[in-house]
């Protein structure tokens, strides 16, 4: 069974309206949260499997990333302008 988007929006609405005549309990006010986090959940994790596509990543978007972190590697050279350095490393001596 279904629950229209409609009764979810206005029990958030009760709840939130609940939680701002409790203004001087916060416990209270964190449970009614709590519900209207819940109630969120409930209608996002309807259109959830539609955001969780946008995610992935392509086969070819991987191969950019890694092509183009291969790249940067290739270009970066140090020079060393300390005649008693040895090395990149700061264990070479």
């Amino acid at each position: 069974m279904a629950v229209a988007n409609k009764t979810i929006i206005q029990k958030m609405i009760t709840e939130l309206q609940q939680a701002l005549e409790k203004d001087e309990n916060h416990t209270s006010i964190t449970n009614h949260i709590s519900n209207v986090r819940l109630l969120c959940d409930l209608m996002v994790g309807e259109n959830s499997s539609q955001l969780n596509k946008s995610d992935h990543i392509t086969n070819e978007e991987m191969k950019a990333m890694i092509k183009g972190s291969q790249g940067d590697k290739a270009a970066y050279k140090r020079t060393l302008d300390d005649d008693s350095a040895n090395g990149d490393s700061i264990f070479d001596f």
